[in-house]
């Protein structure tokens, strides 16, 4: 061989191994990141409940132990859900049906209730830890708790008033015990913390208990609600456990004491026993900037859907002369809320900084927003150039909206430049990460709760409004009276559940608020859920009530929820209720499956804390497919921030 040969032989060979080096060494392309969440090793994730169950299921606890286990950690002052007042989250404003007595929102999104809500919840955290729970009312005292059902024998909890009562052999009494062994509550030989804080004469309990009898509860806690969300490329997600600027979910119900207590420093809500909870309720900002030039997929990655627009050099411009428009989603786990500056008028336009959307562009940008899933649209008009534009009248309450931008001209010369959608939210602060003093280790985890990598679409016609249920594509066959909140439909609906542009839908939870027979007669219900991936079925029954409302129960309402996975993912599937005596709301999260890649690339997470006067901001980049990280703190630290964003995804 030439030593001309072998020296060209030699760059050869070493250019191939400097391009293996290089494919080998190179960060995998950014990708947007599904439902990113950052825990501690030292608490339970809030963010789904079965995490949550299993931090303590996973340290040996079960029966009595594992019970009050979960009780004391939403009961504790820093780590549990205290009393203000309802909570209505959504279109519904009946005490039934419209209260969120789902326990994964409550404790991600709103911190507070009161009894009728909690009774529920602690039911609901009891149930995903494989128990059997109710929650039932006390006549007399105008309260409501929880009963859970383990060793063979049905014991009471009490979350809203923070307490539970030992027998003498220390087992937790029955709510039939409690009614009838005033020592459990004067003189307990034996007692669990908390012990009934707010009560200070404890004797009162046994009165309020014995004066009537008690009426039990049959499945109030709701279920299907999910935290599930997507950073894309040019977004960040922060949350702060300190409430910024006086946000906060609102309801008109808040008068009288509660009106007085939003107004006292810190505005906002916050516990009305103040040894209940050191927080209030916090805040997140969820903020997107894509970039729209061409240097970047970020529109690829993160547009909704885009009808004759491409990226160009000074952003997007028309693919061919004439109109086009793109569709961005914003879909928050928090509920978006504004700066609550008028308590008077709560849906008035002094309250504001909801969301707000501000472009640059070399031309007219028309506007329109969706908040049904873009079945109907809201004409924003022409939006203002470089200014911010309130979204706040259409958005507030909710979780999730479209914006549409449409423009018109020639390619290259009108110009999309630049995008910002800023969308606040309330954020329960016992659901966030805590550093502590000493060493922290923490860990970004990904996907949904069954760990898939899919995106969330909520479908929740309003069965109390015939317009609303109109937009859904509802199909009614029965007494439909919208009205009447405890018996809405007697008979049948469809509803049809298609998933996004280029998604296939892999699972759903389906849910509902039904009526129900009492006592006797319960085992005679008959509601049901069925799906089919075709209008005209075969149906397959997912939920069939009858024979399984137990005959103690004792109210007209009752809610039921259930996961169903596709046996193949499809476009478009069809749930169909039977009300029987009733059903009375709807609830459908679908999880869907883009085929765009996902959770490549990495992670920015930034800590925001205090230590004395000295203020630290720490951040770490993680692989966005998950991934560990520790932070060391020589004393306490006081936390105010978290931060996850994900960089501009560089061609």
């Amino acid at each position: 061989m030439s030593r001309r040969v072998s020296i060209f032989l030699t760059r050869v060979l070493s250019g191939l191994v400097i391009a293996m080096m290089v494919a080998v060494c190179a960060p995998a392309p950014q990708s947007v990141v599904v439902s990113p969440r950052i825990t501690v090793d030292s608490a339970p994730d809030y963010t789904d409940l079965g995490r949550f169950v299993a931090f303590y299921k996973d340290r040996g606890l079960a029966g009595q132990e594992l019970a009050i286990a979960l009780w004391q950690r939403l009961s504790g002052v820093s780590t549990g859900l205290y009393h203000f007042n309802e909570i209505f989250d959504g279109a519904d404003t009946d005490y039934a049906l419209g209260n969120s007595r789902d326990a994964l929102r409550n404790m991600n999104v709103h911190n507070h209730g009161f009894c009728g809500i909690h009774g529920p919840v602690l039911e609901g955290v009891f149930r995903a830890a494989g128990f059997e729970a109710r929650s039932f009312s006390v006549p007399a005292w105008n309260h409501v708790a929880t009963e859970v059902y383990y060793g063979g024998g049905w014991h009471y909890f009490d979350l809203d008033l923070r307490g539970t009562l030992l027998r003498p052999d220390g087992v937790v009494a029955s709510a039939a015990e409690a009614r009838a062994d005033p020592s459990l509550w004067s003189d307990p030989r034996h007692a669990v913390e908390p012990f009934f804080p707010n009560v200070k004469d404890k004797s009162v309990g046994f009165r309020m208990f014995s004066a009537k009898p008690l009426d039990l509860q049959y499945h109030w806690s709701v279920g299907g609600w999910t935290m599930d969300y997507v950073l894309r490329p040019g977004e960040s997600l922060t949350r702060w456990w300190q409430n910024r600027d006086g946000r906060w979910h609102h309801s008109p119900t808040y008068t009288g004491w509660m009106r007085e207590l939003l107004e006292k420093p810190p505005r906002g809500i916050k516990p009305n026993n103040a040894n209940f909870s050191i927080w209030g309720v916090g805040s997140s900002l969820l903020l997107y900037r894509p970039d729209l030039s061409e240097k970047t997929r970020d529109v690829e990655l993160g547009a909704y859907e885009v009808r004759n627009l491409r990226t160009s050099a000074t952003g997007l411009t028309p693919a061919e002369p004439g109109s086009g428009f793109v569709v961005f989603e914003v879909l928050s786990p928090y509920v978006i809320v504004p700066v609550m500056d008028d308590l008077d008028d709560p849906a008035g336009a002094l309250n504001r900084d909801a969301a707000t959307i501000m472009i640059d562009a070399t031309t007219a940008v028309e506007g329109d927003i969706s908040t049904d899933g873009g079945r109907t649209w809201v004409s924003l008009g022409t939006l203002p150039n470089k200014l911010r534009y309130d979204l706040t009248r259409f958005v507030r309450g909710r979780y999730h909206y479209f914006v549409r931008l449409g423009m018109q001209g020639e390619p290259g010369a009108a110009a999309l430049r630049s995008l910002e959608l800023r969308t606040w939210g309330q954020v329960a602060p016992i659901s966030l990460p805590r550093l502590a003093k000493g060493r922290n280790v923490l860990r970004l985890g990904v996907n949904d709760p069954r760990g898939r990598p899919t995106r969330l679409l909520p479908v929740l016609p309003q069965l109390g409004d015939p317009e609303d249920i109109e937009r859904h594509g509802v199909r009614i066959v029965g007494d439909y009276q919208p009205r009447q909140p405890s018996q809405r439909l007697r008979g049948r609906a469809v509803v049809p559940v298609e998933a996004g542009p280029g998604q296939v839908i892999e699972r759903l939870s389906v849910g509902g608020m039904f009526r129900a027979h009492h006592l006797k007669r319960a085992p005679l219900t008959a509601n049901k859920i069925e799906i089919a991936t075709a209008l005209g079925g075969p149906f397959r029954t997912i939920y069939d009530a009858t024979g399984t409302v137990p005959d103690w129960n004792q109210h007209w309402h009752y809610s039921m929820d259930t996961d169903v996975i596709l046996p193949e993912p499809v476009r478009k599937v069809w749930v169909r209720y039977t009300g029987d005596p009733s059903l009375n709301s709807i609830r459908i999260y679908a999880h869907c499956r883009d085929p765009r890649p996902v959770n490549t690339g990495m992670v920015r997470v930034t800590h925001d804390y205090s230590i004395g006067d000295e203020r630290i901001l720490k951040s770490v980049e993680v692989p966005a497919g998950g991934g560990s990280y520790t932070v060391d703190c020589r004393e306490v630290p006081t936390n105010h921030a978290l931060k996850l964003e994900t960089p501009h995804s560089v061609r």
